[in-house]
Parts: C-alpha cells; structure tokens; sequence
C-alpha cells in the first residue's frame, strides 16, 4: 500500500505517526510524574510538619526534663506514703496514733481483704516483675466528738499512709454528746521494693485484758 504513495506522502505519514507516539508518551509519562509528583509534595509537608514539631520540642527540652523530673519526685513522695504490706499490729499503732493525736476512741478494727488497685507497666507494655499497689480494706468502729472525728478524717486525708475512706457512719448519743459509728477504710501498700520500708511498731501501752484501744484515754482502767 505504501508503494502507491508519493514520498510526501509517506513522509506525513511517517511525521504524524512520531507525533502521536509523543503526544501519547507525553500524556502518559506526565500524568504518572505528575501523579508521584503529588505524592511527593504530601510526603514532604508530612516530613516538614514532623521536622517543625520536632524543632519545637526540641527547642523546650529543658523544661520537659525539668517536668519529668518534678513528676518523678511527686511520684516518688507518693510511693512514700505506701508501705510495702500492712499488718494488724500496724494498723492497731496507726489507729492508737490518730486516737492520740485526734482524741477520738476506737473499740474494735479489723484487717479485711486486699486487692490490687494499680499495676505498673514495663516499656513494651508488659507486667511482668512490675510493682502492684494494692488496697487493704480496713473496718473500725470510732466515737468522738465532731471535732474529734473532723480531725481523724482530716489525718486519714493528710497523713503520711495513703488511706481512702470508702464508707463512713455516724449517729449522735443524746447521753454523752459524742459522735459513734463505723468507718470502712482502704489502706494501699505498693509490692516491688518501691514502697516504705515496713518498720515493726512500738507499743507502750499496758498489758491487761480489757480493750487496748482505751489504753490510750484511760490507761488507769487497763492495771491489772
């Protein structure tokens, strides 16, 4: 067929084949350039946004390791006020101790169960050989003077032992004037060596057989 054409022809022919190949490598070639291209740019403003904050954080790295180490310290200061177990005889000093300090009677307490409230992680998420704070439930029946009591409560909240109180009651005694009832506590210890060391407690209250807690108001009534 070719043979039938002048050479001008061909030679049209051939020019108009060369710029269809163009036009469509062009059309091609650029939308998919185009297209990596757009890639790119949103690449580059992600990279740019991350390069910014980074530069900004940088920028305010003293006081972030200022933070941390204010946070570390709070955190510490709370560990401190954790034993590492609770025991009856400590819970009996630390009731004789608020009794004193507070002038409030305590009759009766008792050591309930404990559960874990908390549980440190490790970097990678996990548990394991992690301290676990744990709260003891703790029950005791009190009276007192509003005051009194005001203050105990005052203690729990303020003292140097990490204490909730859960669950508190009290009804008035129209024939001494005084407050009575039961207070449910919870008294959280942490595991792990991070807590205060347990310290065994002194007692110096006198030996007898009637209620040790009274020892404290009225010492006379415990001489046997």
């Amino acid at each position: 067929m070719l043979k039938n054409l002048k050479p001008s022809e061909v030679q049209l022919i051939a020019v108009i084949i060369g710029l269809a190949l163009i036009y469509c490598s062009f059309t091609f070639g650029f939308k998919k350039i185009s297209a990596k291209t757009d890639v790119l740019k949103q690449e580059n403003a992600t990279l740019q946004s991350r390069k910014d904050e980074l530069e900004q954080k940088r920028a305010h790295i003293a006081e972030y390791e200022a933070q941390a180490e204010e946070d570390a310290l709070q955190g510490r200061k709370i560990l401190d006020t954790m034993p590492e177990k609770i025991t009856m005889e400590r819970s009996i000093r630390y009731t004789l101790d608020i009794m004193e300090k507070c002038s409030i009677n305590v009759s009766s307490i008792s050591i309930g169960g404990t559960n874990a409230a908390y549980t440190f992680t490790n970097v990678d998420g996990s548990t394991e050989n992690t301290p676990v704070v744990s709260a003891t439930n703790v029950t005791c029946n009190y009276s007192g003077s509003y005051n009194a009591i005001k203050e105990a409560v005052k203690e729990l909240n303020t003292g140097d032992t990490r204490v909730r109180i859960d669950d508190i009651s009290a009804s008035y005694d129209t024939s001494t004037g005084s407050l009575s009832g039961t207070a449910t506590l919870s008294v959280f210890t942490v595991s792990g060596g991070v807590g205060r060391a347990y310290e065994v407690p002194d007692f110096d209250v006198n030996v007898g057989k009637d209620n040790i807690f009274g020892s404290v108001t009225d010492n006379a009534q415990l001489t046997q």
